[in-house]
């Protein structure tokens, strides 16, 4: 008995077989509409495709969670389950999978094949995909992929499963997205640029910003995604937003010439100013101020901010007008101690290095920067002006010089070495000779009555 039904399950699974095989002869066909089940048995030899036995328009049919069911030669006991990666639980789907493995002689699968309505369907869709083109930013463009998208939506599951180019679909609408955003981020770059005044601009910023703008557009064509282009487009906005129009930068440099001013005026300390100097001061930096915001260019502010930075350093504080005083006193000092001397009095060369140290000392005393060090360049250029002899003090020194000489000549002398007229004869000429340098009036004068002598 059990020998009669394996018998005739090898016969069913022939005759099964055999109408599989003419319906893809030429001319032949199995009628099987979508999702009508249909139960064979095939060989599988190792990694066929059940779409190779039965024809290019069949698909798993998905069977209890599982894409293919294995049985072995009875038909009814379960050897093995499979289940391609990438199904789903809904049912009623199907499947183009590889079922077959190597070691496994023969399978059973549920199967269904499309028909011709739904062949047609997706046709039409996929015609439809085709006639997109090359994507452009148009509205003929955007009117193509979504009728497309539109006609595609409503297929079935089933009919969608049939359209060979959908990827072609799904690239277009990206494209187009793109596109569409490279356009709006390069018309609002050319709308920020339109809203700028190129005279608000000096010549070199108006250039950094069209600049920017056209180095924004640059990287947004270059982008390959969305947040790319919207990256590329914010930069721009900001380095071109960042260019100051020229009212800008000198309402930048009226702060900051305000701000500098109100820092010289901190770095000074009001008591060691006397009062009014201290008024006169701090007017000097309102007054400053006040210009600043007067200018109308930046060379003016700058002009304006210097001359308050003049004013109010020029207002000396206690000490300096103390050390300006004590200068001033030092070289009225040496300028009355060489009032009250000749030049008549002096030889030439002699006068002129009494002035000099006279200049000298009043150099030495301007660049002292203490009291003492302007009492201690006054008492040198005295010290150095008074030691210049005058022509009559010069003349003393070379009479008592000459006088001196005639003595110690005299005393070099040993009078018993001498006959008495003879010892007389020599001191009446050492005091004829002395007589003579007293009466002299030029040291030339003096020189000859010693040398006489």
């Amino acid at each position: 008995m059990k020998k009669k039904e394996r018998l005739g399950r090898k016969l069913l699974s022939f005759l099964l077989t055999l109408a599989m095989v003419v319906g893809l002869l030429p001319g032949m066909s199995m009628t099987v509409q979508a999702a009508t089940n249909t139960s064979g048995r095939f060989n599988v030899n190792g990694g066929l495709r059940v779409r190779d036995i039965y024809g290019s328009g069949c698909q798993i049919y998905k069977n209890n969670n599982y894409g293919i069911q294995y049985y072995d030669s009875d038909g009814t006991t379960l050897l093995k389950s499979y289940q391609p990666s990438g199904f789903v639980s809904n049912t009623n789907q199907g499947y183009d999978v590889v079922c077959g493995t190597a070691g496994v002689n023969q399978g059973y699968a549920k199967l269904y094949k499309f028909s011709e309505t739904d062949k047609s369907a997706a046709g039409a869709v996929e015609t439809a995909i085709d006639e997109i083109g090359t994507v452009e930013c148009t509205d003929s463009c955007k009117t193509k992929i979504d009728s497309a998208r539109s006609e595609y939506d409503k297929l079935t599951y089933v009919q969608q499963l049939l359209v060979s180019n959908y990827q072609t679909l799904t690239s277009a609408e990206r494209e187009y997205i793109l596109s569409l955003t490279k356009t709006t981020a390069k018309g609002e770059l050319d709308t920020l640029l339109a809203e700028k005044n190129e005279a608000d601009y000096d010549a070199d910023d108006w250039t950094a910003l069209t600049q920017a703008i056209a180095d924004g557009k640059t990287a947004i064509d270059n982008a390959t995604t969305t947040e790319g282009v919207n990256t590329a487009k914010s930069n721009a906005e900001t380095a071109a937003n960042a260019v100051k129009t020229k009212a800008e930068k000198l309402a930048d440099a009226k702060t900051t010439a305000k701000n500098e001013l109100e820092t010289l005026k901190n770095s000074k300390t009001e008591t060691d100013y006397d009062a009014e100097d201290w008024t006169t001061l701090t007017q000097a930096i309102t007054d400053g101020k006040t210009a600043i915001d007067n200018a109308t260019t930046t060379e003016g502010v700058n002009t304006a901010k210097s001359n308050a930075e003049t004013a109010a350093n020029a207002v000396k504080t206690k000490a300096v007008k103390a050390l300006d005083n004590a200068k001033t006193n030092a070289k009225n000092a040496l300028d009355t101690l060489l009032a009250g001397k000749t030049e008549s009095d002096y030889d030439a060369e002699d006068w002129t290095t009494l002035t000099q140290a006279i200049t000298d000392g009043k150099t030495t005393i301007d660049n002292a920067t203490t009291t003492e060090g302007v009492n201690t360049a006054k008492s040198n250029a005295e010290t150095a002006a008074n030691a210049v002899k005058t022509k009559a003090e010069k003349l003393a020194d070379a009479k008592t010089t000459a006088k001196n000489e005639l003595e110690t000549l005299k005393n070099s002398k040993t009078e018993t070495d001498y006959d008495a007229e003879d010892w007389t004869t020599l001191t009446q000429a050492i005091t004829d000779g002395k007589t003579a340098i007293d009466n002299a009036t030029t040291t030339e004068g003096v020189n000859t009555a010693k040398s006489n002598a």
